[in-house]
Order: structure tokens, then C-alpha cells, then sequence
């Protein structure tokens, strides 16, 4: 962001949201990177789209993780001057709404 703030002086850090979800496994909390009550996933199976195996019963997907967060950020009333929206859900697919 240090480097596009350079290239784009005219474009405020303040006005700019990047966010980035993390898919925890079991080994992420074993070595204190997560905390109890936090989603885990299977050491890969986040990249499938596979739910969840920590809470118990929650049972939430990655994919279904993604699409909340695109909703999220899609949602006019709490961001009615957001003119530009870009996700990158792979290195090879974008949306751009």
C-alpha cells in the first residue's frame, strides 16, 4: 500500500480499505497464531471451500467466509461513498463492481 500511495499521491491511505482473511488450521492454534472459539479449517481443505471443524457446529464454509465479506463491503448504506470495490479471490480472478 506504501508503494501505490507513492505511484498515487492524489489517493488518501485514509480512504482505502484492504482486507485479507486468514483461514486457520489446528496447527495455527497449537502454536498460538489462534485462539479458541476462532474458525479452523483442515490443514488445506479452506482451499476447496470446505466448512469448518472448529467451533463445533458452526460448520461454516471458506467460500461462504469470502462471500460475507464481499457482502460486507457491498452493503451502500454503511459504505454509500465506496465508488470503486476490487476483490481478488485468487491470483487469477477478480470482480470489480
Amino acid at each position: 500500500m506504501i508503494l501505490a500511495a507513492e505511484k498515487y499521491p492524489d489517493v488518501s491511505t485514509g480512504a482505502v480499505s484492504v482486507l485479507s482473511p486468514c483461514f486457520l488450521t489446528e496447527v495455527d492454534l497449537e502454536a498460538g497464531a489462534a485462539h479458541e472459539g476462532q474458525l479452523l479449517f483442515g490443514l488445506t481443505t479452506w482451499i476447496s471451500g470446505q466448512k469448518s471443524i472448529s467451533p463445533e457446529g458452526v460448520n461454516m464454509s471458506s467460500y461462504e467466509v469470502v462471500d460475507r465479506l464481499v457482502d460486507y463491503y457491498l452493503d451502500t448504506e454503511k459504505y454509500p461513498n465506496l465508488e470503486v470495490r476490487t476483490f481478488s479471490l485468487s491470483s487469477t480472478k477478480w470482480i470489480k463492481r
